[in-house]
This record gives structure tokens, sequence and C-alpha cells, in this order.
């Protein structure tokens, strides 16, 4: 049976920092996935990337579609938007979601960020996936781990890699009622199995 420890779950310390997206300033070359998976991985491969860039089109062939990202526009406004973990507040939902802790506040900046050593995915179907309003943490099917944005350990590549300025490494504050959540989504507590 996993072993949870409620207390870091339900009541963390914000994070201190965060990583923030201009729309205006982007450009749209993804060096930002590139350079987040380098650094992590050691390979390219923007699908396990921790920030993700998408286009806000919502008008297709077959008329109006579903828009990629609410409150943009009837039409879609074909604004670049990227995805940044927004550090959330406590209750952090992908961390109430996980079944096995290995969510974390890792010190010193208190950076939501999965201890791979305690993640398993065979115990937990992925909850903290579901439970991100933003569909923040991304599956990595070859280590069969889960990750979020930990910030690289104070020396965000990804920001580095922005020729354009649209990303920003800031101290950190609430926006989580700001950035409409891109998914419905419901925290529940898996039981150990």
């Amino acid at each position: 049976m996993a072993k949870k420890n409620r207390s870091k779950m339900v009541n963390v310390p914000n994070a201190k920092m965060m990583i923030v997206h201009d729309p205006t300033r982007c450009v749209g070359c993804r060096r930002c996935e590139i350079a987040c998976t380098e650094y992590n991985e050691g390979k390219t491969q923007p699908a396990l990337s921790r920030i993700k860039l998408g286009r806000n089109y919502n008008f297709g062939p077959r008329g109006v579609q579903a828009g990629f990202y609410n409150a943009e526009g009837i039409w879609g406004n074909h604004r670049l938007i990227v995805d940044t973990c927004l550090q959330c507040p406590s209750p952090v939902p992908c961390m109430v979601a996980c079944p096995v802790g290995a969510i974390e506040a890792a010190p010193p900046d208190n950076i939501r960020a999965v201890n791979a050593d305690k993640c398993n995915v065979e115990e937990c179907d992925l909850n903290c996936q579901r439970a991100c309003p933003w569909g923040m943490p991304v599956f990595d099917e070859k280590a069969k781990k889960a990750s979020i944005c930990h910030l690289c350990g104070g020396d965000p590549q990804c920001v580095k890699a922005c020729t354009s300025g649209a990303l920003s490494y800031v101290a950190w504050n609430d926006r989580t009622k700001d950035i409409p959540a891109r998914f419905a989504t419901a925290v529940v507590q898996s039981p150990p199995k």
C-alpha cells in the first residue's frame, strides 16, 4: 500500500518563482520546448516539454470548432499561447490527486515538482494530468514517469532559449484565476492500491 503524506499534499507554501509568457512577443519558434526536453530528457522531443506552445485556431473546414483556448474570440485570434506551470497555490490540484505523494514542494523555492523515485503511474493512472486544469503534467511512456515544470532548479532553460523575450522568470503570484482553465477537472484523490 502506498504511503501518503497528506500534510504535504494539502497545505504547502506558495512557490517563490514562476515562468510567465507574453504572447505579444512570441514568434512561435518552439525553442522553449526544445530547450526544455534537451535539458531534462537529453533529447529533442517537444511532446515531453513542460512548456507548451499552441496557436489559437478554432475555425476549420467543418466551421466553428470548440476553441483551443477559451475566451479568445469566436473565430480564434491566431495568437500564440504558451502554457507554463502556474505553480498553483495550496491546495495544488496535481499534488492532491497523486496517491503516492510524488508531487512535492521542492526546496528552496517550493517549486511543484515530481519526485521521480516516488512516481509510479501504475498506482495512479496519471491522476496528476487529469487533475490539472491546464494539463501541464506530461508523461514519458518510455520512462513510465510523469513530470511537471520544476523551473530547472532556478535556471529555466526555456527562458534562456527564448530569443524574442516572450518568457520571463519572475516572482510568483497567483495567476490561477486570471488564466482560463483548458480542461474541466474534478480533483478526486485516489485511494492507494
